[in-house]
């Protein structure tokens, strides 16, 4: 980090009123930002003010989060956000058809994709994805009501084909395996290749009953929550 930040990197320690803790001394910036020669940069010395918040963001699917220097991470307040989220406001639930006649919301699958990673393929929290992994906007388009108009289940069947797929061949369940774990992501019966499961994909069930279950509970969960809402209202 200190490479790439420089200099910058110390004034990244704020005190209590929002400034750099401790200033530096560089030619460069100083004239930069003072208007003044190399021989009075001594006496101008660069900071942070206080009025100056850097705000950033990072996807732990990136795989970049945990490798982070620790100098780095602890000079700033991290903040995490869930890939939940709440089914009544969101737009970006395609319906995708994984196998023939079985089509499902991406909210259901993602999400049981999320929970299946962690919880039966022990892996980490950073192979998760999040709800906007894919953008299923058909071209910006918006409806009547200012609302997103997705695109059809065929092109968000293969948006998921050519955008997911390797993802979770490379990076879920080739790591998986190499764990040992007993679960698997993809039907090995019918799935030795990455070319098998790009060709069958939203034909035939590639995915592993294990997986089709999970994806059951959750399908019987979200309509059980959507029952008793409609019954309350």
């Amino acid at each position: 980090m200190a490479a790439v930040f420089g200099d910058l990197f110390q004034l990244l320690d704020r005190d209590a009123t929002g400034r750099s803790q401790y200033s530096i001394n560089n030619e460069l910036l100083a004239n930069k930002v003072f208007g003044i020669g190399p021989d009075q940069a001594n006496d101008f010395p660069v900071f942070l003010p206080s009025n100056l918040t850097i705000i950033g963001t990072v996807n732990t699917n990136d795989q970049n989060v945990f490798v982070m220097d620790t100098a780095f991470k602890r000079r700033f307040l991290w903040k995490y956000v869930s890939t939940n989220i709440d089914l009544a406001h969101f737009t970006n639930n395609a319906k995708i058809e994984i196998a023939t006649n079985y089509s499902i919301d991406w909210a259901v699958f993602y999400q049981s994709l999320n929970h299946f990673i962690v919880a039966d393929l022990g892996l980490a929290e950073d192979k998760q994805i999040g709800p906007y992994f894919i953008n299923f906007q058909d071209e910006g388009k918006v409806d009547e009501n200012g609302q997103p108009v997705l695109v059809n289940r065929k092109q968000a069947t293969e948006l998921v084909r050519d955008k997911l797929l390797q993802y979770l061949w490379e990076d879920v369940a080739k790591v998986a395996q190499n764990t040992f774990v007993d679960k698997k992501l993809f039907d090995d019966q019918k799935i030795s290749c990455f070319a098998d499961l790009y060709d069958k994909f939203g034909h035939e069930q590639v995915f592993s009953k294990e997986f089709v279950d999970e994806l059951g509970i959750k399908v019987a969960k979200v309509k059980k929550e959507a029952d008793f809402e409609h019954a309350e209202n």
